[in-house]
C-alpha cells in the first residue's frame, strides 16, 4: 500500500513532503481529485533517479541531489517553475530540464526508500506552502487493521470501533510508526477498546516520523493539507458510487452515503476517527 509524505517550505526545501507508504493489503484511502488521474502506479522501471536528498550525518538536504530533483521536477528548470499552484505527475513526466527525457517519472532517495514524486500543490490549494506528495515506490510487507491476526472482529456502524476505521488501526500507529490508539480485537465481535502506541526511534520508518531524526520539521501533515480536509472518492473514479469513509479528515459530509444516511453508514461520528490528521506518514 503506498505511504506517503509531503515536504514544505520553499527554503532551502522545495517546500512540504507528503509521504505515502506502500503496503498489503492496499487500502483505498484519500485523495480523489487531480492526484487520482495524475499517476497509473508507482514505477521506477521508467524512471530518473535522484540520489539521496537527506544527509542523516547532519539532519539537513544533499545540496547537489536536491537541487537536481528541482531541475527534474519544474516546468522551466529552476525554482521558480516549481512555484505554480500544481502539477501532476503527467506534468512532471512531460517535462524535459536538467537532462530528464520525457515520459520519465521522478524518483527520489530519503534515507533507506525510494519515493516517485507524484503531485505538487500548494497547502492551501493556491496559496501557503508549496507542497510534493511522494509516494512510496515499492511494496514495504504486509500489515493489519487491529491488534489480532486471529480475529477479524466486525464492522458495525452502531456500536464500539468499525475494525476497519483508520484511525484506530495498527497499521497507522504501529506499523507506520505514527503512535496513538489502535482497536483491540479479541474476537469476531466489533472492538470496544483501544491500546496506545508510543513511535519508536529504532523504527525502520523512524526517519520520517520520529522529530529528533531531523526530518519531520519539512514534512506535512495530512491536517495541513487542504484536499485531505475535504477529498472524497465518488462518482466515475469509485466504482461502488458511494461516499467511502476513510477518504477524508472531514466530519461533516453528509451526502453521498449508502441509502444517503451518513447517520447509519458513516464512521465520522466515531472516536479517534480523524486520528491520522497528525501523521507524517500515511495511507494514499
Amino acid at each position: 500500500m503506498p505511504k506517503k509524505v509531503i515536504f514544505r517550505n520553499w527554503l532551502v526545501v522545495f517546500g512540504v513532503i507528503l509521504l505515502v507508504c506502500l503496503l498489503a493489503p492496499s487500502i483505498n484511502f484519500a485523495i480523489n481529485r487531480t492526484p487520482v488521474d495524475a499517476f497509473k502506479s508507482v514505477d521506477d522501471s521508467n524512471a530518473v533517479v535522484v540520489g539521496d536528498i537527506w544527509n542523516s550525518s547532519v539532519k539537513g538536504f544533499d545540496a547537489t541531489n536536491f537541487n537536481k530533483l528541482l531541475s527534474y521536477i519544474s516546468s522551466n528548470g529552476t525554482i521558480n517553475g516549481v512555484n505554480t499552484n500544481e502539477q501532476t505527475a503527467q506534468d512532471i513526466r512531460n517535462y524535459t530540464y536538467g537532462g530528464k527525457a520525457s515520459g520519465k517519472s521522478v524518483v527520489v532517495t530519503i534515507g533507506d526508500y525510494d519515493w516517485q514524486v507524484v503531485y505538487l500543490t500548494r497547502k492551501n490549494n493556491t496559496s501557503g506552502d508549496r507542497i510534493a506528495t511522494l509516494l512510496m515506490v515499492n511494496n514495504d510487507g504486509s500489515a493489519r487493521y487491529g491488534s489480532s491476526s486471529s480475529y477479524y472482529g466486525t464492522n458495525s456502524f452502531t456500536s464500539g470501533f468499525p475494525t476497519s476505521m483508520y484511525g484506530t488501526s495498527h497499521i497507522r500507529a504501529v506499523t507506520l510508526n505514527n503512535g496513538g490508539r489502535y482497536i483491540n480485537i479479541t474476537s469476531n465481535s466489533n472492538p470496544t477498546t483501544t491500546t496506545t502506541a508510543n513511535k519508536s526511534s529504532s523504527h525502520k520508518y523512524a526517519l520520517y516520523t520520529v522529530a529528533s531524526q531531523g526530518l519531520t520539521q519539512y514534512l506535512v501533515q495530512p491536517q495541513e493539507v487542504w484536499y485531505q480536509t475535504q477529498a472524497q472518492l465518488t462518482g466515475s473514479n469509485n466504482p461502488i458510487n458511494y461516499t467511502l469513509n476513510n477518504e477524508s479528515l472531514s466530519t461533516t459530509i453528509n451526502t453521498g452515503w449508502y441509502n444517503n444516511s451518513a447517520s447509519s453508514y458513516s464512521y465520522q461520528g466515531k472516536d479517534y476517527y480523524t486520528e491520522w490528521g497528525d501523521d507524517y506518514l500515511w495511507f494514499l
